[in-house]
Parts: structure tokens; C-alpha cells; sequence
């Protein structure tokens, strides 16, 4: 019952985009190497490679520009709907911890907090990305600890790998020289 309440959370935050956009040097910076990464398939801004900002965001972007339009909104609703499920999965792997009552407290608190809520509907920022992709490789590591079978084995060691690499393609801050 709680999934399907939180499922419709990313609607509300979708409409909450549509003001004037508080972009920071950071959003401009992602929005420009997605553009650059989906028009030129370069991760930088002008012909100068990006050595600072984690590249797995400006692909997620980039390919949400393909198919949506390149806009402001596009990319704030998919830094709601990135935090929305990483508070869905956040509850899924403290309920397999805690009651379910704690972990639907833990998660509703933060989730209605003002805070939580002006982040991802004003700034496009790597730790939403993160924050799902994160619980969600803990979610499925859990799945493969649990396997008994070859079979369940290398299905959730398929599922776990993509989003290990995932999760350190959004936040590494290596320099790509």
C-alpha cells in the first residue's frame, strides 16, 4: 500500500518545476555537457574536455534531451523522480531492517521535509542519481546474498554489476585526462 502512495509522489514534484529556474553553475554544467554529449557525442563544453564533474548524470541527461527536448524542467523532473525512488528503495531495504512502521516513518519524515522537497525541484545535482542508484544496488545485493541457486546467482550479480558501475559513473570525481 505505502509503494503504491509513493509511486505518485513524483507527480506533485513534477508540477512544482515549472517556476523560474534557480540554476547554479553546477546545473549549467551538466545541461551543457549532456547537450554536448547527445549533439557531438563529446563529454565537455566548446571543444574543452569536463576534468571536474562526474560523467554519469550528463548521460542520464543527455539521453532525456533525446527523447524529451533539451529543457530546464526535463532535468529537474528527473532529479523528483531519481529522489522519489531512492526514498521507494530506501524504505524497501530498511523495511527488510526495521518494522516497516519505522522505516515508512524514516522515509515519510525526510520525504515531506521542506528541504527534501525545494532540492530536487529546483537543482540538478548528481547526489539524486546517486541516492537511487545506490539503494538500489543495496537492495540488490541483498537479493544476491540471499540466492541459493546458479540461476538466481547470476541473475542478481547481472542486476548488482550495472548499477555498482552506475553509481560510481554518477559521483567519481576522477579527472578524465
Amino acid at each position: 500500500m505505502l509503494c503504491l502512495q509513493c509511486s505518485a509522489l513524483p507527480l506533485p514534484l513534477f508540477s512544482c518545476t515549472n517556476g523560474p529556474p534557480t540554476s547554479s553553475a553546477n546545473d549549467v554544467s551538466y545541461a551543457d555537457t549532456a547537450q554536448s554529449l547527445l549533439h557531438h557525442g563529446f563529454y565537455g563544453v566548446h571543444g574543452t574536455p569536463e576534468t571536474t564533474q562526474p560523467l554519469g548524470l550528463s548521460l542520464i541527461l543527455s539521453a532525456l534531451f533525446g527523447l524529451f527536448g533539451y529543457s530546464f524542467p526535463i532535468a529537474v523532473g528527473a532529479m523528483a523522480v531519481f529522489e522519489t525512488l531512492g526514498f521507494l528503495a530506501s524504505y524497501e531495504w530498511l523495511r527488510r531492517r526495521v518494522p516497516r512502521f519505522v522505516a515508512a516513518t524514516i522515509c515519510i519524515i525526510l520525504l515531506s521535509s521542506p528541504l527534501y522537497f525545494a532540492w530536487p525541484t529546483r537543482m540538478v545535482y548528481a547526489c539524486f542519481a546517486y541516492f537511487f542508484t545506490t539503494r538500489a544496488a543495496l537492495l540488490s545485493a541483498d537479493e544476491y546474498e540471499k540466492a541459493t541457486g546458479l540461476r538466481s546467482c547470476v541473475i542478481w550479480g547481472t542486476v548488482s554489476q550495472p548499477l555498482y558501475v552506475n553509481s560510481g559513473w554518477v559521483m567519481e570525481m576522477a579527472t578524465f585526462k
